[in-house]
């Protein structure tokens, strides 16, 4: 083992691996540790014996001045490092969930106590296969579900015992964290399944993402902000599977099961929840407004149903044509239970039945 604290001390690591083409900066710094023989936790309390490193999302989370003091030991320029982090990402995709802190359009690691609760982090068996083995920066995007290269669908775990996928806790990169399976085996590799239209949408938000401009249609264009602000206020207008399967019935795309449409945040769905709701969403945005305008009316949208605060102009324009307000159908319901039927429900299930029936029945007579 070499003694990393003494050449620390000096001023630079040992052994200097050069970071790959879209590579994470966590993905890098493992590479770095195995090289040293170390662990990536012993690694990194070598040079930050003060901080748990690894207990926060570090691609997300990197501070400038960790990154100097890696650039100090490591030799490579500050500003290739903060390319490796998700910060060109986050200064486009920058919104957070109200409610959850979760950065919308990139996968949340849910860490608790130091530990990854979520599936945050996803992979081409056939990418890490590869030499050198890596994680890219796009495998974190939630719009991000197969590979281009390969052509196969990701996956967000690992395909024995469903875990998330944790490098920096592995022997190896390739390496389930729990049990230890490959996560590199062709066994493990499928013919992709993706829906052309997410494919479609998947490129189209990636070129959006570089170029920074976007359009909806010849004569609509938008930044990409705006862009993924429309597209990420859809997604979650179609967190319901109610919702959800009705523009599906509506447009052909055919009816899903409850358990492949989980009511949870899209960030923190699994791969199977959010290729349902893009496919949806790649067919909502098409023909933009008109499909727009047909999907919403037929889901019951109204302009009270999307926030002014950070809705796009692309988008206010066209909310603008829905109704104002939702109007319900309410009515004068006649309240029969009171606290002596409440009482009686505890002892008599059988006479608080009856004695209610009798009381409805009475209020219907009566009208």
């Amino acid at each position: 083992m070499v003694n990393l604290q003494k050449h620390a001390h000096e001023g630079k690591w040992v052994y200097r691996l050069k970071p790959m083409p879209d590579e994470l900066l966590s993905s890098w710094l493992i590479r770095n540790a195995r090289a040293h023989g170390l662990s990536p936790s012993r690694f990194m309390s070598l040079i930050f014996p003060a901080r748990a490193i690894w207990s926060r999302d570090l691609d997300r989370n990197a501070d400038l001045n960790l990154l100097k003091i890696i650039s100090y030991y490591s030799g490579v320029q500050k500003n290739s490092l903060e390319e490796m982090t998700l910060g060109k990402f986050v200064s486009i995709l920058g919104r957070t969930h109200p409610s959850h802190g979760i950065l919308y359009m990139m996968l949340s690691a849910g860490i608790i106590s130091g530990k990854r609760k979520l599936h945050w982090l996803q992979y081409c068996p056939k990418c890490l296969s590869e030499q050198p083995c890596y994680y890219r920066k796009i495998w974190r995007l939630s719009f991000v579900v197969y590979c281009n290269k390969h052509n196969i669908l990701l996956k967000d775990s690992c395909p024995l015992c469903d875990k998330p996928i944790v490098p920096h806790r592995s022997l190896h990169p390739a390496y389930c964290f729990n049990c230890w399976s490959r996560l590199d085996s062709n066994e493990f590799s499928s013919p992709v399944e993706v829906p052309i239209s997410v494919r479609i949408l998947q490129d189209r938000c990636l070129k959006i993402l570089i170029s920074g401009k976007a359009s909806l249609n010849d004569s609509v264009k938008c930044s990409a902000k705006e862009f993924f602000i429309l597209l990420r206020d859809l997604l979650g207008k179609i967190s319901s599977i109610k919702s959800c399967n009705k523009l599906r019935e509506l447009w052909g795309l055919g009816k899903k099961e409850e358990g492949a449409i989980a009511r949870y945040v899209f960030e923190s769905s699994r791969l199977e929840t959010r290729i349902v709701r893009l496919e949806t969403v790649a067919f909502w945005i098409k023909d933009w407004p008109d499909r727009f305008i047909e999907g919403a009316e037929f889901i019951g949208l109204s302009g009270a149903s999307f926030s002014r605060d950070t809705m796009p102009n692309v988008l206010e324009k066209e909310v603008k044509r829905l109704p104002a307000r939702k109007h319900k159908r309410r009515s004068i319901r006649p309240r029969v239970f009171s606290s002596d039927l409440a009482h009686l429900r505890k002892i008599s299930p059988e006479s608080y039945r009856n004695e209610r029936a009798r009381r409805i029945m009475d209020i219907v007579e009566n009208q």
